[in-house]
């Protein structure tokens, strides 16, 4: 079964590869993209998830043109796409529709789905952000160093103590570490019936922390993944 974080990149892969089938002269078959991708990912127990899909994405357009001679890349040796290209406004329409999806559900009455897509929302941005470093975040422990990796600057080594690791978090390193935190715990929260006894104030709260915290990564990673 697909991890949460394979999901989430399964999902914005595939959106990069309508986006981009559309605009490529001639335009692509989203089916042979599709088929194409899938022949190179998931690759299973990776680290990596989102990495190995941008390559299994690009590759699956390039497997999917035909070898005209003008987008052939001399010094790369490569076919040109403008697959590299799609992935940030992807990201960003990811993240808002998750934070759609979270607010549909919370209008049913259901928060602890409704948090548990909030996570994804977290998980979409962050993965990503990671992937830009090639920083691990194939498992939640790694999804942890990597918000641990924004807060202070560098990722913790595998050897590394809590009670010995050097604290290089700046003030906003240090809110974006709680806020993440808090944003990944709040659907236990929610089906254990804690913080608010108000379900409008549980849910609020929630979106709350999962905007804020990709707010903050963005801001720590310096990069242009949008929140609604």
């Amino acid at each position: 079964m697909a991890t949460r974080m394979e999901q989430a990149t399964e999902k914005i892969a595939l959106a990069v590869l309508q986006n981009v089938s559309v605009i490529v002269e001639p335009p692509l078959s989203m089916e042979k993209l599709k088929k194409n991708f899938y022949a190179r990912w998931p690759s299973e127990g990776s680290k990596f998830p989102m990495n190995d899909a941008m390559l299994a994405a690009r590759n699956a357009v390039i497997a999917s043109k035909e070898p005209v001679r003008s987008g052939w890349n001399e010094e790369e040796g490569t076919w040109k796409t403008p697959i590299a290209d799609a992935w940030d406004e992807v990201v960003a329409e990811t993240v808002a529709q998750y934070f759609d999806k979270a607010w549909k559900s919370f209008d049913r009455g259901d928060s602890l789905e409704g948090t548990e897509i909030l996570t994804d929302a977290v998980r979409a941005a962050l993965g990503y952000i990671a992937a830009t470093r090639e920083w691990p975040h194939g498992t939640q422990g790694e999804l942890y160093n990597v918000a641990e990796g924004l807060a202070t600057g560098s990722l913790p080594k595998e050897d590394d103590n809590w009670w010995e690791y050097p604290d290089t978090a700046t003030d906003e390193g240090a809110e974006f570490r709680s806020f993440f935190a808090a944003s990944m715990g709040r659907p236990s929260s929610v089906k254990f019936g804690l913080f608010y006894d108000s379900q409008d104030g549980s849910d609020e709260e929630a979106v709350m922390f999962a905007r804020r915290a990709i707010e903050l990564a963005r801001r720590l990673a310096e990069k242009k993944v949008v929140i609604p």
